[in-house]
């Protein structure tokens, strides 16, 4: 009968990714003509080659932990006896980018003086992966929000120009960032909506001026009385 060899990987690999599955095959009484492997209890798949054989094996199709590789050669009468050897798979899980949304105001909203922007934000690896979520209005800076998963900024409008704003949100899990969610809204204040509490000030201090104008007036005539 023909002989067979797993050269790759050697016994207690670690392996990830897709790896090369390679061998050596001969038989000294005839030609070999096949060589087979096979992963586990799986089914037995033809390697490309005979003497010299190979087999591409992505090993993300299987968990992590201990496979054993088995190869037999088949000379037309008689297969080999197994060769085999075991690596222990150790993949990675890929990483899922985190995924951020803007609840609130509603896109192409009127708004006005300070209001608070929220949203939430998730990720498939685990909400607990998600660092942080950053907002960015207009042409500004992007900057940190308070909360992760369910979160809010506060903005005063009345610190820009009336018109329309892009309002972004994106969340980072400390790899990467998600795609980003946008809305527009009309800031329209009212001209003076940011000088009420100035004007209310002026005022106070007018009555309380008129107040002691009164008072000193009362004072000295009630001197000039005596």
């Amino acid at each position: 009968p023909p002989t067979v060899s797993i050269t790759s990987p050697a016994n207690g690999t670690t392996a990830s990714g897709t790896i090369s599955i390679a061998g050596t095959a001969s038989d000294t009484d005839g030609t070999v003509q096949s060589v087979q492997f096979k992963i586990d209890s799986g089914a037995w798949i033809e390697a490309t080659g005979t003497t010299s054989w190979n087999y591409s094996w992505n090993t993300t199709a299987v968990a992590n932990g201990s496979h054993t590789i088995y190869a037999r050669a088949y000379d037309g009468t008689d297969y080999s006896s197994i060769d085999s050897v075991t690596v222990n798979v150790n993949n990675i899980p890929p990483n899922h980018k985190p995924t951020v949304e803007i609840i609130f105001p509603n896109d192409g909203t009127e708004v006005k003086k300070t209001f608070t922007i929220h949203g939430i934000a998730s990720d498939a690896d685990g909400n607990g992966t998600i660092q942080k979520v950053e907002i960015k209005i207009g042409d500004g800076d992007w900057k940190v929000v308070n909360g992760t998963t369910s979160w809010s900024y506060t903005w005063d409008s009345t610190s820009v120009d009336n018109g329309n704003y892009t309002i972004q949100a994106r969340a980072h899990d400390g790899q990467e960032y998600s795609l980003i969610d946008s809305i527009a809204v009309n800031v329209k204040n009212v001209e003076g909506d940011n000088a009420g509490n100035t004007l209310i000030y002026i005022v106070i201090v007018i009555v309380l001026i008129i107040v002691m104008l009164v008072l000193a007036y009362l004072v000295i005539k009630r001197k000039g009385q005596r």
